[in-house]
């Protein structure tokens, strides 16, 4: 997932009320808008619309009450296309449910939540190494029970041998993996997950390996995100003794865009709000009107 996104119904179209996305622009223009919206006619609740990077915007078509008035937002996420929908929905859901309230916050506050809602997809890290073993089992079993319906009895025994323990070979390489990369043993890590990686290769299950490889390369780039938002953090905290509350502003929330790319949801929290804290201050500052 690369992107989290808020559209708004109003009478002259759908309106972009706030969004996240972690690399590159944002896909979203007016052209897409209307797909997204002509996507969801006659009140179809969930749909999919191809981007012209060929990723996927899924989303979902939500109604509620604001009072005497119905309002209706569409909540969506951008896949790439080896991405599974289904695998978002609960957390498109949990959003649609999360922001009505939010609606007509600030729109620094708004964004700060569309922020923290694709954090915290980020951070689950996906399914737990049990639930990847149990469906791997299953596939496995699956893939052998058609490979005899074709009459390849050899290759489907073989799937079944590899069935009896290649899952629990890969569970115990996973979290034996996860260990490692909390006690920052980088090295040995690496050795483990590509042990893991050409183990889920050997059985054709490329998707699998790719999202080994993605969690891995993740780890490796832990330091590098820390060392950036503490840059950004002292650049932030320098332009406040300069008196530059604007810059600081700035400097924190690009802080909280990198902690939400490391999965850190507190401090992506506590960067935001700063970010906001300093933005209502400036913009106060801005607008004073006094009488002295």
């Amino acid at each position: 997932m690369n992107g989290l996104f808020l559209l708004l119904e109003t009478d002259e179209g759908l309106v972009l009320k706030s969004q996240f996305f972690q690399e590159g622009e944002s896909p979203i223009n007016d052209n897409l808008l209307l797909k997204i919206q002509m996507s969801h006619v006659k009140g179809k609740e969930f749909s999919t619309v191809t981007t012209p990077k060929d990723t996927i915007l899924y989303s979902r078509l939500h109604e509620f009450r604001d009072g005497k008035k119905t309002v209706k937002i569409i909540v969506g996420v951008d896949l790439a296309k080896d991405e599974n929908p289904d695998d978002f929905k609960k957390l498109i859901i949990d959003a649609c449910s999360q922001l009505p309230e939010h609606i007509n916050e600030k729109q620094a506050e708004l964004d700060s939540i569309i922020t923290a809602l694709f954090a915290s997809q980020s951070a689950t890290g996906g399914e737990k190494p049990a639930e990847v073993s149990s469906d791997l089992f299953t596939r496995l079993k699956e893939r052998a029970k058609e490979l005899m319906n074709e009459g390849k009895i050899d290759e489907a025994n073989e799937l079944l041998d590899k069935a009896k323990t290649v899952p629990g070979a890969l569970l115990k390489l996973m979290e034996r993996g996860a260990k490692l990369l909390k006690q920052q043993k980088i090295e040995d890590a690496q050795k483990v997950y590509t042990e893991a990686i050409d183990l889920a290769l050997s059985i054709q299950e490329g998707d699998m390996a790719a999202k080994l490889q993605d969690d891995l390369r993740r780890a490796l780039e832990r330091p590098k995100y820390i060392q950036n938002i503490l840059d950004l953090e002292a650049k932030a905290l320098k332009a406040l003794r300069e008196e530059n509350v604007k810059r600081a502003a700035d400097f924190f929330r690009e802080a909280s865009v990198v902690a939400s790319r490391l999965g850190d949801i507190d401090t992506m929290n506590e960067l935001a709000k700063k970010s906001q804290c300093l933005m209502e201050f400036h913009q106060a500052d801005q607008k004073k009107n006094r009488s002295f």
